[in-house]
C-alpha cells in the first residue's frame, strides 16, 4: 500500500500509551487538500487529552495530482482503505486504542464516514458523518439536481 501521511497534534503531558481519545478527521474528494495547519478548533480538545489527528487520504491532493486521482471514481475505495489504515496505524503506535478514535468527516467526507463504518466499524469507538453525501448512485442518476453533472468527473 501507500505510505498515507497523518497531521497530528497532543498535549506534551497525553500519555501515548493507547489509552488517550483521538479525534481522526478525514475528506478526501474533489483534489482537495487539507492544509496541516494550527486549528484552534481542536484545543479544546488537545487540551483534555486528546490526539487530534488528520488523515491526508487518496482522493485529495496532498501528494499531487496522482494522490487526487487515486482516490476517485474506480478507485475511491483507496480513499476509504487509506483511513482505516490510518486509524490502524494511530493504535498500533500506541497515540490511541481502537475503541478510543472518534473518526469526523463531512461532506463528501461524510461519504467516507459512511464507508469506513461498514468496511471496519471495529476501528472506531464513533463516527460522526455531517451532512454526509451518502446516496451517491441515486442522486448520479438524476440529472436534474443542480449538483449531479459537475459531480459526473468525480
Amino acid at each position: 500500500g501507500e505510505l498515507v501521511p497523518i497531521s497530528l497534534i497532543h498535549h506534551r503531558d497525553t500519555p501515548l500509551d493507547g489509552s488517550a481519545p483521538c479525534l481522526l478527521y478525514g475528506y478526501g474528494s474533489y483534489g482537495i487538500t487539507v492544509p496541516a495547519s494550527f486549528n484552534t478548533n481542536c484545543l479544546s480538545l488537545v487540551d483534555r487529552g486528546f490526539v487530534y489527528a488528520i488523515a491526508h487520504v487518496r482522493g485529495g491532493k496532498d501528494k499531487g495530482y496522482g494522490w487526487y486521482d487515486d482516490g476517485k471514481r474506480a478507485q475511491k475505495i483507496n480513499t476509504f482503505t487509506d483511513f482505516i489504515a490510518c486509524a490502524r496505524h494511530l493504535v498500533a503506535e500506541r497515540y490511541t486504542g481502537h475503541d478510543r478514535i472518534v473518526a469526523q468527516g463531512g461532506s463528501a467526507g461524510g461519504m467516507l464516514m459512511g464507508a469506513i463504518a461498514n468496511l471496519a466499524p471495529e476501528c472506531f469507538g464513533g463516527i460522526v458523518a455531517e451532512v454526509p453525501f451518502v446516496d451517491v448512485l441515486t442522486t448520479m442518476l438524476d440529472a436534474t439536481l443542480p449538483l449531479t453533472p459537475p459531480e459526473w468527473p468525480e
